[in-house]
């Protein structure tokens, strides 16, 4: 077997882990965003130079290239980024995209709270 089939086969079952996230909207009712534990190279490489410029735009492709129904279909497709961007609560794309690569919101606020009140 080639190096390059071992690495794919290595890659392989961390594909198969989906996760989910729960949105709850306004009206109450719940979406159940699905995803994968882990991104490919050209996933990556679409979101990450976006995050790392703190902009907005990242969380969106983010969720684009990253979300997923329950059947592991894409959830969105390329032509929803400028409704995204556009006409969608960012509070959503953020909080979506932080459970995608494993942010604690609440941990990391309370840890903030926690440091300025040392002060």
């Amino acid at each position: 077997m080639s190096i390059i089939d071992k690495l794919k086969e290595d890659f392989r079952p961390k594909l198969a882990d989906l996760k989910k996230f729960k949105h709850t909207h306004a009206d109450g009712e719940e979406t159940v965003v699905y995803f994968r534990g882990v991104a490919n190279a050209v996933q990556t490489d679409k979101y990450l130079p976006l995050l790392s410029e703190n902009k907005i735009e990242g969380y969106a492709e983010l969720v684009l290239q990253r979300a997923l129904n329950a059947d592991g279909s894409r959830m969105f497709k390329a032509k929803d980024k400028p409704v995204m961007m556009k006409d969608v609560d960012p509070e959503f794309l953020t909080d979506v995209g932080n459970a995608i690569l494993g942010v604690d919101n609440e941990g990391e606020a309370n840890k903030e709270v926690a440091e300025i009140e040392k002060k």
